[in-house]
């Protein structure tokens, strides 16, 4: 069974969730001095807890950013999209069940119409339960004349080669229509 409730305080969202039996959720995200934050906490009675923070502010047209992930158990984390993370934390292809944190600093910015961002971080225990991953990932985004969107992303990210860390380099070329 679910409920929650979602309100807010003084500028602040805040979410509070019974997501089940056994898992309750908390968030608040908001923005002070210029600062945009988002914090969210999960409690499971039998798997552990899991917190997710993300910082960001603009300073001389370029947005700089922290996200970070600390978990009991590579389970609880669930989201598997990567707005936030260059390297999806929930990726079983390419992250290790053992991994409990991931970190991230980015920084993006437009130039010419082009949205350019770089992220960069490391995923605790994320090769296996000795040895953690890095990672980094150049994005550039362009809307087209004819109403397309290009974008090219580059991710290099450390992967395992029998028991010796190697990179693993993966360029992507999108182009998104609408119709």
């Amino acid at each position: 069974m679910y409920a929650g409730a979602i309100f807010n305080v003084a500028g602040n969202t805040i979410e509070i969730k019974k997501n089940s039996e056994v898992q309750d959720s908390f968030g608040i995200k908001g923005s002070l001095q210029g600062v945009n934050y988002r914090y969210e906490a999960l409690d499971h009675d039998t798997s552990g807890d899991a917190s997710y923070i993300g910082l960001s502010t603009t300073v001389g047209g370029m947005t700089l950013g922290y996200d970070a992930i600390d978990t009991d158990a590579n389970s609880l984390v669930t989201e598997d999209d990567s707005s936030a993370f260059a390297v999806s934390f929930s990726d079983a292809n390419k992250v290790a069940t053992d991994a409990t944190e991931q970190q991230q600093i980015s920084v993006s910015t437009s130039l010419d119409g082009t949205s350019i961002t770089f992220k960069s971080g490391e995923i605790t225990k994320g090769l296996s339960s000795s040895k953690d991953m890095d990672y980094m990932q150049l994005q550039a985004k362009r809307k087209l004349a004819s109403g397309a969107t290009a974008v090219v992303t580059y991710t290099d990210r450390d992967q395992l080669n029998g028991s010796a860390v190697g990179s693993n380099e993966n360029l992507e070329i999108e182009l998104n229509v609408k119709f």
